[in-house]
């Protein structure tokens, strides 16, 4: 199964409408070292959303280098104290990646305060309610790319980061639109670029959940989610 990890953030209203400031955060983050922080060990990050072996995977998207120097200037650049609240699901990993970020961040001089959250609804409730400035995301495993891309359309109901861009507005309609495997996979691969391109978005890792099941099992009974397809999942032998 594939689900993704990463940092989501408001980003209409300072200071994460500014561009320099989400670049700053991401040239700030060692992602290899959020993959230690939350399982234990450190992988290579999936450079895409979906991870090596699945079948939208992305290999040549392009993430920003780590790179604190750079992170520093372009927060001389925009010239405020940038202060924000981290809110953070309360599961042990999920926190270690909260304090991780939170000293990466600290050495470029953004400061940040980290809050744990409610469980399940209660933490889904501050997220719709945008009563949050930046909290560590769970991207749903699913078997579509515009089943997670759509949420960064402006005019989509799910979309509590904020985003009003038009350039992934055109991108997630060329998406939609494309016909045929080699036009959706080009658009959805364009699509995650451009993503990371205006710093949307920090993504680190993409577990993989494994499960074993007698041999006269022949399905998988439909779940009662409009989500979590996980009849429809990929299942790696």
């Amino acid at each position: 199964m594939f689900g993704g990890f990463g940092v989501s953030y408001l980003q209409d209203r300072p200071p994460m409408d500014d561009i320099r400031v989400r670049r700053a955060l991401l040239h700030a983050v060692d992602r290899r070292a959020l993959t230690k922080a939350n399982a234990g060990t450190a992988v290579d990050p999936s450079p895409d959303l979906f991870g090596k072996g699945h079948p939208w995977y992305c290999p040549n998207v392009k993430w920003p280098e780590y790179n604190p120097e750079k992170a520093k200037q372009l927060i001389k650049e925009y010239g405020e104290p940038v202060k924000f609240v981290f809110t953070v699901r309360p599961r042990r990993g999920l926190i270690r990646v909260a304090e991780t970020m939170q000293a990466m961040w600290k050495k470029v001089g953004v400061d940040i305060t980290i809050k744990v959250g409610g469980r399940g609804v209660a933490y889904a409730r501050r997220q719709f309610s945008r009563k949050f400035h930046a909290f560590v995301s769970i991207t749903p495993a699913n078997h579509d790319p515009l089943m997670i891309l759509k949420n960064f359309h402006s005019k989509n109901r799910f979309n509590y980061f904020g985003i009003k861009d038009p350039k992934i507005d055109t991108a997630l309609e060329k998406l939609w639109e494309a016909r045929g495997r080699d036009a959706r996979y080009k658009a959805n691969c364009d699509l995650q670029q451009l993503v990371i391109d205006e710093a949307r978005f920090i993504h680190y890792e993409v577990p993989k959940m494994t499960f074993g099941h007698k041999r006269h099992v022949k399905g998988v009974p439909k779940p009662n989610s409009s989500v979590f397809h996980v009849h429809r999942l990929r299942i790696e032998k």
